[in-house]
């Protein structure tokens, strides 16, 4: 998703009347702005929220439209937890996205926490993004964090899912392209 403009942070205060915001700007304004999801926006609403604008693109409609709400709060038991890592190596003539480029003691410990969430009865998903195109599937660096990859091992064993996509890397935007097959045999 690209925004044609940057978009403004600001605080949410309310949510009203289904497309109307309330919501303070960094600078301490406060004013009301078109919230173009009718839905109840459950756990999305929160007054204290942070959400981004965009500035009005025609006249005579309210200054900002709120377009992202940062989620967050309390995890609870239907909670989904996401650890997202970014591939980009790939080593040789091979054809394999790599994870990781080197040791990475905070991505063994970010493994941990999701096993631990999937003991407590929450599902939790790893998911990798291969930002390049030369790559038609994904294996860890076993080589390179041998720690890493016994967490992974560990951690899949223990519950957690494992996803990868592909990017499509261009001058405008990276975009997802599609999964990848996880190699999870030379684990």
């Amino acid at each position: 998703m690209r925004f044609p403009h940057p978009l403004v942070r600001a605080t949410l205060l309310r949510r009203y009347k289904r497309f109307l915001a309330d919501v303070r700007l960094e600078d301490g304004t406060v004013l009301t702005a078109h919230c173009p999801n009718p839905g109840s926006m459950m756990g999305l609403n929160a007054p204290g929220s942070e959400v981004w604008l965009s500035p009005a693109r025609s006249p005579g409609r309210l200054p900002y439209t709120l377009e992202l709400v940062r989620a967050g709060g309390p995890v609870g038991v239907n909670t989904c937890l996401v650890e997202v890592k970014n591939v980009h190596l790939r080593r040789g003539n091979g054809t394999a996205a790599e994870f990781p480029d080197c040791v990475t003691a905070r991505g063994t410990k970010h493994l941990v926490e999701l096993q631990d969430m999937v003991a407590d009865g929450r599902r939790a998903v790893m998911l990798y993004i291969v930002q390049r195109e030369d790559c038609d599937h994904f294996r860890l660096a076993a080589d390179l964090d041998p720690a890493y990859a016994a967490a992974f091992a560990a951690a899949r064993a223990g519950g957690v899912e494992a996803l990868c996509y592909s990017c499509k890397v261009g001058p405008e935007a990276i975009e997802l392209a599609g999964p990848l097959p996880i190699d999870e045999a030379k684990i």
